[in-house]
């Protein structure tokens, strides 16, 4: 299952949210960490803009290894449709760049629910 992480830079009330450090640790790398501990995700991507705003947060990911893929800011829909698109899947978990404390536990449980009911 591809995981989406839904990530951007340019919030009004907490700019820069998503590279925020807790405990000197990126707040995207959180989640990416614990949604690596899945056992149903396969394939994991950060879907962000392509404004300036989230430059930033893309040479984070590149310099990390982690993939990602960038578009339209404010057609939040039609860039996760374009994420999913461009990594051939049929299907997704969206997961909230500001989530970390996402269980990997509970992802699992949702996908095997999702993937019984079709």
């Amino acid at each position: 299952m591809l995981c989406i992480i839904q990530a951007r830079s340019n919030s009004k009330r907490f700019k820069n949210k998503v590279l925020h450090l807790i405990y000197g640790i990126p707040i995207i790398q959180h989640i990416v960490n614990r949604i690596k501990q899945s056992k149903k995700m396969t394939k994991l991507i950060v879907s962000s803009s392509s404004k300036k705003s989230d430059d930033n947060l893309i040479s984070y990911l590149k310099k990390n290894r982690i993939k990602f893929f960038r578009g339209d800011l404010e057609n939040v829909a039609m860039r996760l449709y374009e994420t999913a698109k461009a990594n051939k899947a049929k299907s997704f978990v969206r997961i909230s760049g500001d989530s970390p404390l996402i269980d990997p536990k509970l992802l699992d449980k949702a996908i095997k629910i999702s993937l019984k009911e079709k």
